[in-house]
């Protein structure tokens, strides 16, 4: 009971600066919390970090985070480099490394909970906010790149995935009319047709994607 009360008054604290920040800001809530997400320097989920000759890359597949030494050569090592860690300097620097990559796991953790839940909110994007805090965003892309999305511009709509930079319908045609004035939003099965969801659900395994 007692931790009950202790969790609903952080909640009630987080909620208070939350609120403050937005009118601060003169967004919404949830405009704050996309402002606020940190990229850790990804680039659509990924980084390479070097220790000297040898390279760490960090990438996010599915729901983990992965890291991948590699040898001067490019080759790909089972373990870490005993140059690394015999190496003061580079043993601190992969310490740090190992602590961040558990921050990113937990904060893309956190974000893929925030993400479902924007369809229970109704929220829609400009095309603008939508690249930068979806698509262009170095942590939250490999969530955003495998979803299906709804997109609406005078009169004309439609569901589409995004594949090799551009945007498909579930029947592979390219969608070439988005531009800065459409309006984005998450498509969700509750607003689809029996037909549109199979024909979805086949597409995505057809991909083999997961998240």
């Amino acid at each position: 009971m007692v931790l009950v009360f202790i969790v609903n008054n952080i909640k009630k604290i987080i909620d208070k600066h939350l609120n403050e920040g937005a009118k601060k800001y003169n967004v919404s809530v949830e405009e704050l919390k996309e402002m606020a997400v940190p990229e850790f320097h990804l680039e659509r989920g990924e980084k390479t970090i070097e220790f000297d000759d040898y390279k760490l890359a960090v990438c996010i597949e599915g729901s983990k985070v992965q890291k991948q030494f590699y040898k001067p050569d490019g080759d790909a090592m089972k373990s870490t480099p005993s140059h690394v860690k015999n190496n003061t300097a580079l043993n601190n620097k992969l310490k740090s490394l190992q602590k961040e990559i558990k921050e990113i796991q937990k904060v893309y953790a956190a974000q893929k909970q925030r993400i479902d839940n924007q369809f229970i909110l109704n929220r829609t994007w400009d095309l603008a906010s939508f690249k930068k805090y979806y698509i262009n965003h170095g942590l939250i892309y490999p969530i955003a790149s495998k979803l299906i999305w709804y997109f609406k511009k005078d009169g004309m709509e439609c569901q589409a995935i995004m594949l090799g930079g551009s945007w498909y319908t579930v029947e592979n045609d390219k969608v070439d009319w988005i531009d800065e004035t459409t309006e984005v939003s998450l498509w969700h099965p509750v607003n689809a047709t029996e037909t549109q969801i199979i024909q979805w659900r086949k597409r995505i395994m057809d991909l083999e994607w997961k998240q």
